[in-house]
């Protein structure tokens, strides 16, 4: 880490560093010093304590933890503090209303949702929803030979030389050390925590604000001891803003690239028909609960610990670079992910109807979005969150048999998929003779075991299908048929099958010939499988 030209400047210790905030204090004259103590989420988000002073780094008698976070920001932009002062000042606002109860937002809200959010308005106890920030320091980003965070110069209009917004440092210290949704361990702590996030967003809702980056590691647990109960924390408000739906122009592509909602990926407004014009894209409140969806997706496919078969079924979905136009992303929002129920863990069998359901619904929203007025949107805004609301609740039937799947931490998730890429490179022959294992076995009677061989035929076929679609005869035709009719037996048997990306494509392109509706993609269109 680069400490020059920091003012006030860093002081290294050890593997630690050293920060001075200035002007600190009831009367502002006074500095407070925090000593780094462990890294945290982010590039420069880390653990710290309170010391003393600069020539004494001992911790004060007393002081609690701490999250330190330095980043820099356009000087045009408010500060992380500034947003939620103004966020609470709103929340007030609102609340201030005798006739709050009333409004279109909440016309799908039931009376007991609305007695949760007056209880949350007594004595501003919304707060406890949001990681708080104590202290805030910002100061203009200095230059140095591999900053990039000064004024450049590029070229304009007409040749012309213009420069570009300057870059100020803020350093932010907030109240609360908590757990990332991602580090929980069991799936009923995620669930529990994700139903508690709808209440913070229904709050940005009524203020009139959106989050614009809802993540896993944005969504934050804290409890004050390991007996108490987990409560949310809504993390990093720094790309939070107000709702504009009479801006101009689009929405920059903001938010984290495996949960960003899909019209902001692909940059446009879906439409209900291709004759309809196209509409300026606003981040909407309806996008910070698309992105809890895919978080949901994740968090049952992805994490659950020793299961591959879920992860490689979505394989390509979750990745690091959003991309317009990306084409399974685009399916698996507009028609769902064919085969979850079969590759999804045993425990977890009732999820796939309910988040199915809820993405279906969601998308009938999405393209439900009406320019002018605004206010007609509000009544879609409210069935989207009762909508989720009431989708993670009717997982509580079966909450006995997942509650207490355990979850791969986000360390130990990042640390497999490069596992994964590296062991990708490595011979199929050496992982044919027991070498390698790539995948722990499926705890399965014994007759599911012995099907695996006849699967492979089944894939073989598949890929050759696939191969010899660019020559389409009557030999290709009859192979299609016939190993489209032994797939579907086989799934219908509950038989499980490792899946990969050729074989899942190769699934799709064999599946019945029966319409499926797609809902994204520029308009809603009828659309065969694979076609």
């Amino acid at each position: 880490m680069d400490l020059s030209g920091y003012e006030p400047p860093i002081v290294p210790i050890g593997t630690n560093y050293l920060y001075e905030l200035p002007n600190q204090g009831d009367d502002g004259s006074q500095s407070r010093f925090f000593l780094t103590t462990r890294p945290l989420r982010g590039t420069r988000v880390w653990e710290a304590i309170e010391v003393w002073s600069r020539k004494r780094p001992q911790r004060i008698r007393g002081a609690k933890p701490v999250v330190l976070k330095d980043v820099c920001i356009d000087s045009s932009r408010l500060t992380e503090k500034a947003i939620q002062k103004q966020l609470f000042g709103d929340i007030r606002a609102f609340a201030s209303n005798p006739e709050w109860r009333k409004h279109p937002l909440l016309s799908k809200f039931d009376e007991a949702d609305k007695d949760k959010l007056a209880e949350l308005f007594e004595n501003d106890k919304f707060e406890d929803l949001f990681l708080r920030i104590s202290m805030e320091h910002s100061t203009p980003a200095t230059k140095s030979n591999n900053d990039t965070h000064a004024s450049q110069h590029v070229e304009g209009e007409n040749g012309a030389r213009v420069t570009e917004t300057s870059k100020i440092r803020v350093v932010t210290v907030f109240e609360e050390v908590c757990t990332a949704l991602d580090d929980l361990q069991t799936l009923g702590e995620v669930i529990d925590i994700m139903k508690q996030t709808l209440l913070p967003l229904q709050l940005m809702m009524l203020a009139g604000w959106v989050h614009r980056d809802i993540s896993s590691g944005n969504i934050l647990a804290f409890r004050k001891h390991n007996d108490a109960p987990w409560t949310v924390k809504l993390a990093d408000l720094e790309y939070a803003k107000k709702w504009s739906p009479e801006a101009k122009q689009d929405d920059s592509k903001t938010g984290t690239a495996f949960f960003m909602p899909w019209e902001i990926q692909n940059r446009r407004r879906e439409r209900k028909s291709c004759r309809d014009p196209w509409i300026i894209l606003i981040y909407d409140f309806q996008h910070d609960l698309e992105s809890i969806w895919w978080i949901w997706l994740w968090i049952i496919t992805c994490r659950v610990l020793g299961w591959q078969y879920s992860r490689d079924l979505v394989a390509g979905i979750f990745v690091d670079i959003a991309r317009p136009g990306d084409r399974r992303r685009e399916d698996a929002w507009g028609m769902g992910i064919p085969g979850l129920d079969i590759y999804i863990h045993e425990a977890l069998k009732s999820f796939p109807p309910i988040i199915d359901r809820v993405r279906d619904r969601l998308v009938d929203l999405m393209i439900m979005h009406v320019q002018q007025p605004a206010e007609a949107n509000f009544e879609r805004f409210s069935e989207g969150h009762m909508l989720l609301k009431r989708g993670l609740e009717d997982l509580d039937a079966t909450k006995p048999m997942w509650e207490d799947v355990k979850l791969e931490g986000h360390k130990e998730h990042r640390d497999k998929l490069a596992e994964r890429g590296l062991l990708k490179q490595i011979s199929k022959a050496k992982r044919e003779k027991g070498n390698i294992v790539t995948r722990p076995p499926l705890e399965e009677p014994q007759a599911t075991r012995a099907s695996q061989t006849p699967l492979k035929r089944l894939r073989d076929d598949s890929d050759r299908t696939t191969k010899a679609r660019a020559e389409p005869n009557s030999t290709t035709r009859a192979t299609r048929s016939k190993t489209a009719s032994t797939l579907k037996d086989s799934l219908r048997n509950g038989v499980k099958r490792t899946v990969t990306g050729a074989s899942v494509e190769a699934f799709r392109r064999v599946a019945p010939k029966d319409s499926t509706t797609s809902k994204v993609g520029g308009t809603v269109r009828k659309r065969r499988r694979g076609s």
